[in-house]
């Protein structure tokens, strides 16, 4: 044990590697500080992979970004934030793994549990590349989490993604980027989304609908770049309570149609008198 405090939010636990993290966040009702940037491979104790990431600490944030660097999770859920409130501020998972070999559940990288109050992610940053070798579904974050003011860099390698139809991304996003690469048979993007760009790079699927985004959502872009639709004249819709969503197709393999978003080009997103005709921007 090399970190200090007490873990009450006047005198936080100070973290700087990654065994008193992952002992910290499980301590229940603590705050937690990582006090300086953390790369798995420097520590000793760690073998190449750990279990989920499990919250029962109130807190876990930074002063300023740190990075939590090159960590592979051997689990159905990457992140798991317990049952009872959390909040992760400034934190960067970078270059991090996850790796679904075992179980039957569906897998997740961030799952808020049941709960009635939300897991918050606020300020962070994400680079992660998931790999699972089955069609179980896959969601980034689940309806209990809310993400904001963040970054997110996901690759999928996985055999499908939610084919089931719910949304891959279940919880709310707002304020913030979000690149997806890969994904196999996604029919459902996102829930609520407000204010916030969601990417997707060489999609694939063969459902007849894929859903941007569906309940009240407004001012948020969405892009497919190199989209296989296969055979089918697939409808990219939005569904909802919605404020101005813009969609952008480009290179497209198959047919498709856009319903209930406005349809635009690359040069039109870099238009600003445009985008303000279109009352997207003010």
């Amino acid at each position: 044990m090399a970190y200090t405090g007490t873990g009450t939010e006047q005198d936080p636990y100070l973290v700087s590697n990654l065994t008193d993290l992952l002992e910290c966040i499980a301590i229940t009702n603590a705050y937690v500080k990582v006090v300086s940037d953390i790369n798995a491979a420097d520590d000793e104790t760690y073998t190449g992979e750990i279990p989920a990431i499990t919250f029962s600490c109130t807190k876990l944030y930074a002063d300023e970004l740190k990075i939590i660097d090159g960590v592979t999770v051997n689990a159905s859920i990457f992140i798991y934030g317990g049952s009872t409130g959390h909040t992760m501020q400034k934190i960067f998972f970078k270059n991090c793994e996850h790796k679904i070999s075992i179980g039957t559940s569906a897998g997740s990288f961030i799952n808020g549990g049941s709960r009635t109050s939300n897991f918050i992610v606020d300020e962070c940053k994400f680079s992660v590349r998931a790999v699972y070798d089955t069609t179980i579904p896959y969601y980034f974050n689940t309806q209990y989490v809310a993400i904001s003011n963040s970054a997110i860099d996901f690759t999928s390698e996985i055999g499908q993604i939610n084919t089931s139809g719910s949304p891959f991304i279940q919880g709310a996003l707002s304020y913030s980027n979000l690149v997806i690469r890969n994904a196999v048979g996604l029919q459902r993007i996102c829930t609520t989304v407000t204010r916030s760009a969601v990417i997707l790079e060489n999609p694939e699927t063969t459902a007849s609908t894929v859903s941007l985004v569906s309940g009240s959502s407004g001012y948020s872009y969405f892009a497919f770049i190199n989209p296989d639709f296969g055979s089918n004249t697939v409808t990219v819709n939005a569904t909802g309570t919605l404020t101005k969503v813009l969609c952008m197709i480009d290179n497209s393999t198959g047919t498709y149609t856009v319903s209930e978003a406005t349809t635009v080009t690359a040069s039109q997103l870099k238009d600003q008198a445009y985008l303000t005709e279109i009352g997207f921007l003010p």
